[in-house]
C-alpha cells in the first residue's frame, strides 16, 4: 500500500483549541472541499509528564476524520511547545517575541 499524497485544501486543526473551536473544526471535516486535516499537536501536551506520552489529545479530531474518511497529517510541534521538564536534562530555552500583527479569521 503506497501513502496517500497530501493534496488539495487541508483543513488546520490544533488539539488545544477552546472547545467552541473544535466544535466548529469537527463540522468543517465532513465538508466535500476539505482534502484531509493536519492535526498540530504540542509536545507539551502529549508528554506533561517525562516518559510518560499520553496520546489521547490526538483523538480530539480522530472521530470525524475516521468518519469522513479523510486523510490526517499529525505534526509534533517542538521547538517553544517543549515540554518544560526538559529543562532537567539541560536543555537551554529561549523566547522568542512575535512582534508581527496576528490575523484571525477566513480567507
Amino acid at each position: 500500500m503506497t501513502p496517500a499524497a497530501l493534496l488539495g485544501i487541508y483543513l488546520v486543526a490544533r488539539t488545544n483549541m477552546a472547545p467552541p473551536a473544535q466544535a466548529a473544526t469537527i463540522a468543517e471535516i465532513s465538508d466535500p472541499a476539505v482534502a484531509g486535516i493536519s492535526d498540530y499537536v504540542q509536545w507539551s501536551v502529549i508528554e506533561a509528564v517525562d516518559g510518560q506520552p499520553d496520546y489521547s489529545a490526538v483523538d480530539t479530531f480522530t472521530p470525524a476524520i475516521v468518519a469522513a474518511g479523510k486523510p490526517v497529517n499529525v505534526a509534533l510541534m517542538a521547538g517553544g511547545f517543549a515540554p518544560s521538564w526538559l529543562a532537567n536534562y539541560g536543555v537551554p530555552s529561549a523566547t522568542f517575541i512575535n512582534s508581527l500583527p496576528t490575523r484571525a479569521g477566513r480567507l
